[in-house]
């Protein structure tokens, strides 16, 4: 039996003009850097659509990171954008061509049991299930954390207030 804990689910939405392709690369870096993605392991969705409005773009990512023997450490995110086009921003003297688009950024976030707990035998299972409750909730807290430094990160690069 798989057991799975929730500490938070997170979502941005922003209507914003933004170099879309940076702002893809520094999520995947920051991703990266924490440990919870591989370069070839993180995109698991990409949809493109054209519409008369714009582009509507649909990509999901699933990272995870293994914290102990017995939990990993689970961040999935769902981008959503909607009538992205491309506009012409000047920038001091450079003219620059950024994407202006609906923005909308879910952030899913678990602690889930690893097959190790399984193979555990009985008294050992007994023995550490009395531990684990303290040890979920010392890595709750710990991803919970994690998880709002990554959206703090979202809505600094989106140019949004962090409250």
């Amino acid at each position: 039996m798989k057991y799975k804990v929730v500490p938070v689910d997170l979502k941005v939405k922003a209507v914003t003009t933004i170099d879309f392709p940076i702002f893809y690369k520094r999520l995947k870096l920051w991703l990266q850097d924490e440990g919870y993605a591989k370069e070839e392991s993180l995109e698991t969705k990409y949809i493109q659509r054209t519409k008369p409005g714009g582009k509507q773009l649909e990509i999901q990512w699933k990272t995870k990171k293994s914290k102990s023997d017995f939990f990993d450490y689970h961040i999935n995110l769902t981008f959503l954008i909607l009538r992205m086009n491309t506009v012409e921003v000047q920038q001091s003297s450079v003219t620059r061509n950024m994407d202006n688009a609906d923005f909308e950024l879910r952030i899913e976030s678990y602690i889930e049991t690893t097959e190790n707990l399984e193979k555990l035998g009985t008294l050992k299972r007994i023995y550490t299930n009395l531990l684990i409750k303290k040890r979920i909730e010392e890595y709750k807290i710990e991803l919970y954390d994690k998880v709002y430094q990554f959206h703090a990160y979202v809505k600094e690069l989106l140019s949004l207030r962090n409250y």
